[in-house]
């Protein structure tokens, strides 16, 4: 019996042996060059993967040596999802540095006169801040709209008599990036991203149960603009035994939010972020209340214009003076509150202010120079430019946006791999290593990785669409060598829970073994 084990055994490792080197000589799976220990350990986790007709993308790295220590497919095209934004990130810190602060112009015709009015417009001229919020965004949140107001009234500005004009035409191209898939937009996760951007262009809907199974819920939107969006529908109460259950949904073009379901008598309040419909008439409302919680009266109405109305009206010339800006927090501080977390909205931002910086030739604000080119198109060459800079092939990498929300992204794993080795030497590299999520510590990955020998030693970028995971960044040996590392999957039909686990036990084999020879 006991020999019967023995050669099951033998038979199962001689076979996996065989299909590990016929699988690397197709391309599908990596060398075996070494059956124990770490990469042992990571063919093992291959073959047990219960997505086994999933692709998988790997790349180690020794950042010291240079040694590839396991690779397979890894100069293949795979979806990123979030990861994308890792290239977002490096790109905008080598075009405008750790220390750049997003600016948002007040313009107008003529000063104002010694009484502070303002004889016709005040234009406020976005160019992306991805940081303004409202006082109403979240628990702890700082209002930094109402350090704008007060900006443009320290410009000597008391009264208007034109209109308040939010002018978003410094992005040219919708507010949605190229290949978001229509039913995300109402997710505040897939908010517009506009010049003008508040709160991440989006509101939190709550929910709050009855007093009694049967009777409705209430519903709120914080903040709340009816003239913006309306809630219709009916949240009924039901019995703790019942789960929660809430959908919702708003069509594009459409202000109404519909919104069904229950919710248990008793539970806590239930709360989600959904999308404006109107990003920059939202950030011009709640300015405007600012503007009059601070004694500056607007005379006219809000008026938006975004660059096709910039075109057809014409672009800001040297009449339009610079009454004053408000000015960001430094590029260093903005990234990790939009890495950690991966937000969409602020990625996509900073993605398109790239190329927007990059075409500006006027110090007046106005909108790009090259005829029939959007912003992402600039972005895109910007980023051809930055790949050659950094030794990555022609052809590894295919971003069509910054977020990472769309499928048509392609990066190979050998890419990010090569983006991670150099910007672990570039200029701004502290800035690049503080924006990552950490391990067990924060942002995306504070609940994965809390036990040793991976918890405060994983840094990585996560992404995550439907049926695509991947997660790429460093970790440190138990012996002390750095790896970068690119582990993406693409078609896996496993619960997430299941794929991440998948991944994460390969960085946490990284983690525990000695890699030094």
């Amino acid at each position: 019996m006991v020999f019967a084990v023995n050669f099951t055994m033998a038979t199962f490792w001689i076979a996996f042996l065989l299909w590990s080197v016929s699988g690397a000589a197709l391309g599908q799976a990596p060398s075996v060059d070494n059956p124990r220990g770490l990469i042992g350990r990571l063919h093992e986790i291959l073959a047990r993967s219960e997505s086994s007709n999933a692709n998988w993308g790997i790349q180690i790295v020794s950042l010291s040596s240079g040694r590839t220590w396991f690779e397979t497919n890894s100069h293949r095209l795979f979806v990123p999802a979030s990861s994308a934004k890792l290239f977002t990130t490096a790109l905008a810190l080598n075009r405008l540095g750790a220390e750049f602060r997003v600016q948002t112009s007040f313009l107008a015709q003529m000063p104002p006169n010694q009484e502070g009015v303002l004889a016709g417009d005040l234009i406020v001229f976005g160019r992306g801040d991805p940081s303004i919020r409202s006082g109403d965004a979240g628990p702890g949140t700082k209002s930094t709209l109402s350090a704008l107001a007060k900006d443009i009234l320290n410009s000597g500005v008391r009264r208007i008599r034109g209109d308040l004009v939010c002018d978003t035409s410094y992005f040219r191209e919708p507010p949605y990036g190229p290949g978001w898939d229509w039913d995300d937009l109402v997710e505040g996760y897939a908010a517009g991203a506009t010049a003008l951007s508040l709160d991440d262009s989006s509101v939190r809907l709550r929910i709050r149960p009855g007093q009694n199974p049967g009777s409705a819920a209430t519903l709120l939107l914080t903040p709340s603009i009816p003239t913006l969006m309306v809630l219709q529908g009916t949240v009924m109460t039901v019995s703790t035994n019942d789960r929660t259950r809430i959908h919702y949904a708003r069509l594009p073009g459409q202000t109404q939010l519909r919104v069904r379901g229950m919710i248990g008598v008793g539970s806590a309040e239930w709360s989600d972020e959904v999308s404006v419909p109107a990003p920059v008439r939202y950030f011009g409302e709640l300015l405007l209340m600012e503007l009059q919680k601070i004694g500056v009266v607007v005379d006219g109405n809000v008026r938006t214009v975004d660059w096709l109305e910039r075109e057809a009206i014409g672009d800001l010339d040297a009449t339009w003076r610079e009454l004053g800006t408000y000015g960001s927090e430094p590029l260093g501080d903005l990234l990790p509150r939009m890495m950690k977390p991966s937000n969409n909205v602020q990625a996509q931002l900073l993605w398109l202010l790239c190329g927007a910086e990059s075409e500006s030739k006027n110090p007046v604000p106005g909108a790009l120079r090259v005829v029939g080119q959007t912003t992402s198109d600039a972005s895109r060459r910007l980023l051809t430019e930055f790949l050659t800079a950094t030794g990555i092939p022609a052809g590894e990498v295919q971003l069509l946006e910054g977020s990472g929300l769309a499928r048509a992204n392609l990066v190979t794993p050998a890419a990010f791999v090569q983006l991670l080795r150099y910007m672990n030497q570039h200029r701004s590299a502290q800035a690049w290593h503080r924006a990552f999520p950490v391990g067990g510590r924060d942002g995306t990955l504070r609940t994965r990785f809390t036990q040793p020998p991976a918890k405060d030693n994983v840094w990585a970028k996560t992404g995550s669409l439907r049926n695509v995971h991947s997660l790429c960044g460093y970790v440190t040996s138990a012996d002390g060598e750095r790896f970068a590392f690119a582990i993406l999957r693409n078609q896996v039909l496993a619960s997430a829970g299941i794929a991440r686990a998948e991944i994460d036990s390969m960085v946490t084999a990284i983690a525990g073994a000695r890699t030094r020879e």
